[in-house]
Formats: structure tokens, C-alpha cells, sequence
């Protein structure tokens, strides 16, 4: 999982349009238990690959909600990134 960037209860939560935690929580280790994934711990990409997702859109979507986050890149590390699926 080197170079991994992973998906928080609340990512998963702004994704969705929900607004109850417990949810998200419990979706975020439905999703980590069927992918047979070890620990807490959720990668982006995996949940992209669980609900047949555009990765692009989905790290878009994401950087755009945390406006001043480390998840600010410019275009070419996003195409990095989305190519080492």
C-alpha cells in the first residue's frame, strides 16, 4: 500500500451525501471487510474499484471538498496517480 492515499469515514461520507457517521462507519468497514482489506485502513483507489467508480472524478471530487488540504495537486501528478491502477 506504498503511496497510498486513503479514504476517511468522513470522505465517505461527503461522497455519499450523508450526514449520520455511524452510517459511513459501518459502509467504510462493509466495503474493507468484502475487498478482504487488513486493518482500518480504506484506499481510495479500492473504493473506487468496489462501487465501479471513476477514480478521476472521485479525486476530484474529493479535492475540491477540502480546499486547503495536501490533496491539491496539479493535473499531471493526478494522471500519475490514476495510472498506476
Amino acid at each position: 500500500m506504498n503511496n497510498s492515499i486513503f479514504l476517511s469515514v468522513k470522505d465517505l461520507m461527503l461522497l455519499v451525501g450523508g450526514n449520520n457517521i455511524r452510517s459511513a462507519q459501518r459502509m467504510h468497514r462493509v466495503i474493507r471487510d468484502s475487498l478482504g482489506t487488513d486493518k482500518r485502513k480504506l484506499t481510495i483507489k479500492e473504493y473506487c474499484k468496489y462501487e465501479q467508480l471513476n477514480f478521476d472524478e472521485i479525486w476530484f471530487a474529493l479535492r475540491e471538498s477540502h480546499p486547503n488540504s495536501l490533496l491539491k495537486t496539479n493535473r499531471n501528478e493526478t494522471q500519475k496517480l490514476s495510472s498506476k491502477n
